[in-house]
């Protein structure tokens, strides 16, 4: 590349970045994959979300890679703090947004609260006992007279 190139470069304003955050059981400090859109061009998927001592960050897609020191290699890379800045910012509101979404759906779909079983035996002796009450006990001639029938 000749400078004029690498000026242009500098020049150019970073692209747009779109975030959509897929959040998961946690693992450790991961709690998502993102999926990055840049410009409205290029998507990029498989970015981690992790939970760090100084919030929320997205790391780069990787492939396991027996060779490298860490054992992984990464398959994106992000050359600009400004890009990796507006990348994180963007999956942090994602994330926010995405597990607000979850909630509400689990609340929505949350099953009301039943009475605990020890309740509903209470319940159901006092109404046994009410309808007991209810009834009329049986005279003694006509249960004599019923035995006496047979």
């Amino acid at each position: 590349m000749n400078n004029n190139t690498t000026m242009a470069a500098e020049k150019t304003a970073p692209p747009d970045i779109a975030v959509t955050v897929r959040p998961i059981e946690p693992r450790g400090k991961l709690i998502g994959y993102a999926s990055v859109t840049f410009g409205g061009a290029v998507t990029v998927h498989d970015f981690k979300v992790f939970n760090g001592e100084d919030g929320l960050f997205v790391g780069v897609p990787s492939v396991r890679d027996g060779a490298a020191r860490s054992g992984f290699r990464e398959t994106a890379r992000l050359m600009n703090n400004d890009i990796k800045n507006q990348l994180n910012q963007a999956a942090r509101e994602s994330y926010v947004a995405e597990v607000g979404k979850l909630q509400a759906r689990a609340a929505a779909v949350a099953a009301p609260e039943k009475p605990r079983i020890r309740e509903q035996f209470e319940k159901a002796g006092k109404e046994a006992a009410r309808d007991n009450a209810a009834r009329n006990a049986p005279e003694k001639e006509k249960a004599k007279a019923a035995r006496d029938d047979r």
